[in-house]
């Protein structure tokens, strides 16, 4: 890389230097990420031909949300801070490499190889699927605000991983993974409230009435609990993209302190 003086332009050359550094882990999160996406869709549209496929389904669907949650921790492994902080890299091109690494690429990598599956197999599927656990609950909620709102909140623990990497100097990984968890576990509890805030706004007599109706489907009953639930699903996506934001500016904040 070329010297730089404080007068230089944003420059994405330099902002792709600044990639290199991390480039073998890079490399290798690139490949076998969307490889253990798309090998994860798969098992789960196997297990969903079974009626005991549900709760599996649900325990393998973590392992694409963990890679996008953790997926900042490309930054922390085989790097120096000290390394990175001499680099002849303005502070901004650091932020926007790290920060569309983590919450753009990562979660594209993740999400995209299921979404071209699921599509296809919507498409080109016919009958075959037509009893199939997996397909028939994503169909309830594709390119729904459920859909979107699922999306967001996978960035909440990501930008907070991001966050707390670029913030420490040691135990970045330990402490990563720790805060992380910290974020989910808070994100639960005010999504759970969220829910049970919509569930007796619905009213817990309407529910029970609606489950046992020899018409109700799974579709209908969903789309009405959720439909009643929205409001308060709309503040939890509010709460999470303020959340993202301020991990950004904090992720942000941190590169231009240690910023030689």
């Amino acid at each position: 890389m070329t010297c730089m003086t404080n007068a230089d332009n944003f420059s994405f050359a330099r902002v792709m230097a600044y990639g290199n550094i991390y480039s073998p882990w890079i490399k290798r999160q690139l490949v076998f990420t969307p490889l253990i996406s798309l090998a994860v869709v798969m098992i789960n549209i196997m297990l969903g031909f079974y009626s005991f496929g549900l709760p599996f389904i649900g325990l393998v669907s973590f392992i694409p949300a963990f890679m996008v949650y953790f997926g900042a921790l490309v930054f922390a492994v085989g790097t120096d801070p000290a390394i990175e902080t001499m680099l002849p890299v303005k502070w901004s091109e650091k932020a926007v490499f790290v920060t569309v690494y983590a919450l753009v690429v990562i979660p594209l990598c993740v999400n995209l190889p299921q979404l071209i599956v699921e599509v296809v197999v919507r498409t080109a599927g016919g009958e075959l699927f037509d009893s199939n656990i997996y397909i028939n609950t994503r169909n309830m909620t594709f390119g729904s605000f459920n859909t979107c709102l699922s999306n967001v909140q996978q960035l909440v623990p990501a930008s907070v991983c991001l966050a707390t990497v670029m913030s420490l100097t040691s135990k970045r990984i330990v402490m990563s993974v720790v805060w992380t968890i910290v974020s989910l576990v808070a994100l639960s509890i005010f999504g759970a409230i969220c829910g049970i805030l919509g569930v007796f706004k619905y009213g817990i007599g309407k529910i029970e009435a609606l489950a046992e109706s020899q018409s109700a489907n799974p579709t209908v009953f969903i789309n009405a609990i959720m439909s009643e639930m929205q409001p308060y699903m709309m503040i939890l996506m509010g709460v999470c993209v303020i959340a993202i934001a301020v991990f950004v500016w904090l992720t942000c904040r941190s590169i231009k302190t240690r910023q030689l």
